[in-house]
């Protein structure tokens, strides 16, 4: 956002205005450039990082640490995406898995649009947290799936259907579609746990059962057999897979021609009855007055691991019950047949044990002959369904174990509106243990303060009516699940302050359909009404700042159109705001620059000029401080532009004046401090008359002092006349002239004295130089007159440094030092007062004086 010097403060308030926009949003905004054939460079990311995936949005190492955190197998799918998307210059969508530094696993969406900028292309996109998605997500599948498999399978195996089509095992259906029973004329319910081979025609079985046993995968046709008995033409195509650890066939039937309606009459015969004794595919046997198995088929002979010859008029049933219990439960039946028919059950379980001593679950239905001779008894093998059913049981009991861990607030109603089920974040959030309210029908206590319907009741009651009016304008059907309703609801009993609730109830029903409860389950969006609520807020806040803003605002579309704009911006442009609504600034504007900066706006470059404008609507001169900004939408094309403007025609006219003004003052104050150094310089000339006309060394001594002293106050006036600064000066050469001034007035030539002067390039304001170089010329005047008494040569030092907090002046001379006994504080000369009175009082500095090898100084002076 680089904007030009003269926009400081707008510009300040555009990007303080900026970041707060994009701090309000909760996902990662992030911005990176990228050259073709270069490298990626990460420009900007928001504080959100912090928040969402614990790292800091530090722009240098945001990158690598991001992608060092992705899950190891979405690691080469994440880089691998944006390098296709930075190769092709288009925009990237990701959705992966990224692991904190703690360990919470996170799963994130990314995306970004490319936007040319200049010479290079820039990458615009967020971050964002779909975790909650991913886990509702896969929790509802794992839910539906679950239970619709339970269900399903539990059902036909219940049923005992015999037949089967689609997906089957050994024969038997466990599986099928809808066009299966479009085909066939069976009902789901009739097609699970059928024999598959019922399915087929007869004189096409036999072919069917050696593609099934060969494992052919190759399609196939045969004759088709309906519910109702016709024969169509069909296309068969089989593949064996795994599933929970055997194999399954998965085959497709297709019927491949019109069908034909066929009548087929059914001969009760014994030429019939054996060829579906025998050919059925399901067990069976025959049991006479005796209990003597008098015939048996193949299946059952497969079944039991004994021969046909081995059964037929030499086993009993008796002998292949694997249990006493069964026994006694047989002899009971047989029993009770005897007494009357209706009295024994024609189904029941059993275990049977197999030749080899191995046990089988049996499901048995046993038909009494019309002559009552026989008995027919048919079974069927139902080991799987019972380990299903085991294995059912023990999915429910992992799916309530599931939801009592799960993060989401979850109850369960029965029939009769009583809680069978409160889990662990349900009794968090509401303060009502589990055990205070599973059996009771007090679950409304943790929503309303007095007994009203929760909308697992309403479901539970089919009062779908009343959702309505209990949630009205805030409740809708379920998209995820069919005859669901989902409402949202602010409950101010629940917590501390009350929450915004998402809940969504659905009934639970039976194999049969019939309703036996509902679930209802709650999500906390009280953080996202807060973030709608403060939204709303600010938006109100901008919309304020909007219209009072001191400054002009309009808003244009991408085509130039103004969309809106403030009192202020009609005010400076001379029309009312109206007036400017709709207004096309790209047809209707002449001025040249501000026409320029539209057009670059809209290409996605901010800009910034001062110039005088005349306003197209009102013919309003003036001069004007304009700055644009463009506005991108989330695929990163520009959609728009914001038009900040000023007046600055008075400001300019100020400024004018001003700088006149200071120009006048300059001059006027130069030629005050020309003045005063020429009369400094007139003083300094008279008393180098008068000291010639004086015959007293004395009179001429102290002439030449005072001589030096004015002199000291000439050279800072003469310094800053030459040196244009009218306000401080360059004291190093100061010292250096100053030096040479005092060494020829106050040094004769029989004398050899050596300054060494080491000062640097300080500058001193008026207010310290002045006492600070008659400081130096006291202390100079001194050393000359007293320090090399009697003696021909001699050398004085000086040194100034820049020190922190102030200035050090250091001053010595190699001579006599101060006699003994001489107090520098209660002196009465007059140098020594004064050169105590202008480093403390004058300069508020520090003094200090000592003998070594002569006399020393050392003047600490505060900045």
């Amino acid at each position: 956002m680089a904007r030009k010097s003269g926009s400081r403060k707008p510009a300040k308030n555009e990007d303080e205005q900026l970041l707060d926009m994009i701090s309000s949003i909760p996902e990662v905004v992030y911005q990176f450039s990228a050259e073709k054939g270069g490298a990626m460079e990460l420009n900007f990311v928001s504080a959100q990082s912090r928040k969402i995936f614990g790292l800091e949005p530090e722009t240098k190492d945001f990158l690598r640490l991001f992608t060092a955190h992705i899950a190891p197998e979405c690691r080469e799918g994440f880089l691998s995406s944006i390098q296709s998307a930075f190769d092709t210059t288009s925009e990237w969508n990701y959705e992966g898995r990224f692991i904190k530094d703690s360990g919470e696993v996170v799963w994130f969406h990314g995306h970004s649009s490319p936007v040319s900028y200049k010479n290079h292309t820039v990458f615009n996109g967020v971050l964002a947290d779909i975790t909650a998605r991913k886990n509702e997500e896969s929790r509802r599948e794992s839910v539906i799936r679950e239970c619709s498999e339970s269900k399903e399978r539990f059902q036909g195996l219940y049923e005992a259907s015999f037949g089967g089509i689609g997906v089957h095992d050994r024969g038997l259906i466990i599986e099928a579609n809808k066009a299966l029973s479009d085909i066939t004329g069976y009902v789901y319910d009739e097609l699970i746990g059928m024999d598959g081979l019922l399915l087929i025609a007869p004189e096409s079985r036999q072919m069917v059962m050696q593609h099934i046993e060969s494992g052919d995968e190759h399609p196939y046709e045969a004759v088709g057999l309906k519910k109702d008995g016709s024969r169509y033409p069909l296309a068969i195509q089989g593949k064996a897979i795994p599933c929970k650890g055997k194999q399954v066939r998965v085959t497709e039937f297709r019927d491949i021609a019109a069908q034909k309606e066929v009548e087929q009459s059914l001969k009760i015969s014994e030429e019939r009855y054996r060829h579906l004794f025998e050919n059925s595919g399901i067990a069976m046997v025959t049991i006479d007055d005796r209990g003597l198995i008098s015939a048996c088929n193949r299946e059952c002979a497969n079944l039991t691991g004994y021969s046909v010859k081995e059964i037929a008029g030499k086993m009993s049933w008796q002998d292949f019950m694997a249990s006493d219990a069964d026994l006694a439960r047989l002899a009971e039946y047989r029993r009770l047949r005897d007494i009357d028919e209706s009295l024994a059950p024609k189904n029941y379980e059993f275990t049977l044990k197999t030749k080899e001593g191995a046990h089988q679950y049996m499901e048995t239905t046993v038909v009494l002959s019309p002559d009552k001779t026989e008995h027919l008894v048919v079974f069927n093998d139902i080991t799987e369904r019972k380990r299903a059913e085991e294995a059912i049981r023990e999915s429910e009991r992992r799916l309530l174990s599931t939801i009592e861990g799960s993060p989401i607030p979850t109850f369960v109603i029965d029939r009769n509106h009583r809680v069978v089920f409160w889990n662990r974040a349900l009794a968090q959030i509401s303060g009502i243990p589990h055990d205070e309210i599973v059996g009771t029908g007090d679950h409304w206590r943790a929503f309303y303060d007095h007994p009203r319907p929760c909308m697992a009741d309403l479901l539970l009651d089919g009062k779908i009516e009343e959702i309505g009016k209990l949630y009205e304008g805030n409740y809708s059907p379920s998209v995820l699940v069919e005859g669901a309703y989902e409402a949202i609801d602010y409950f101010p009993r629940m917590h501390t302050n009350g929450k915004w609730l998402r809940f969504t109830a659905a009934a639970i029903r039976d194999s049969s359909g019939s309703i036996t409860g509902a679930i209802e389950t709650l999500e906390d969006i009280t953080e996202g009404k807060e973030s709608e609520r403060q939204l709303r807020e600010s938006e109100e806040r901008y919309r304020l700042v909007f219209e009072h803003s001191p400054i002009g605002i309009n808003h244009i579309d991408a085509k130039g159109r103004t969309l809106d704009a403030n009192e202020k911006w009609g005010e400076i442009m001379g029309a009312a705001r109206e007036s400017f609504i709709g207004f096309n600034t790209l047809a209707n504007i002449q001025d040249a620059r501000m026409l320029q900066s539209i057009r670059q706006v809209l290409e996605g470059k901010p800009d910034y000029f001062e110039a005088e404008y005349t306003s197209v609507v009102s013919g309003k001169k003036s001069i004007i401080q304009f700055i644009s900004q463009p506005i991108f939408s989330p695929n990163g094309a520009v959609s728009g532009a914001i038009g900040i403007c000023q007046d600055i025609t008075q400001r300019h006219l100020t400024e004018r004046a001003l700088r006149d003004s200071l120009r006048e003052k300059k001059v006027l104050l130069k030629e005050i401090h020309h003045r005063v150094k020429n009369n400094l310089n007139i003083v300094v000339s008279l008393l180098g008359l008068q000291v010639h006309r004086e015959t007293s060394e004395e009179a001429k001594y102290s002439l030449n002092i005072t001589r030096s002293r004015i002199f000291a106050i000439s050279l800072i006036h003469e310094l800053l006349y030459q040196m244009g600064n009218l306000s401080r000066i360059d004291f190093g050469a100061y010292i250096r002239k100053l030096v040479t001034q005092l060494h020829g007035v106050l040094i004769d030539e029989s004398m050899n004295i050596d300054e060494m002067i080491n000062v640097e390039s300080i500058s001193l304001d008026i207010e310290k130089a002045v006492p600070c170089g008659i400081l130096v010329s006291e202390i100079l005047t001194n050393a000359y007159k007293h320090a090399f008494h009697g003696r021909g040569r001699g050398s004085i030092s000086i040194e100034m440094t820049a020190e922190p907090g102030g200035y050090r002046l250091s001053i010595g001379d190699d001579g006599g030092g101060l006699p003994e006994g001489v107090d520098f504080r209660t002196t009465t000369s007059l140098g020594m007062e004064l050169i105590r009175m202008l480093a403390e009082t004058q300069l508020r500095g520090t003094l200090r004086h000592w003998n070594d090898n002569g006399l020393k100084y050392a003047i600490t002076i505060p900045a």
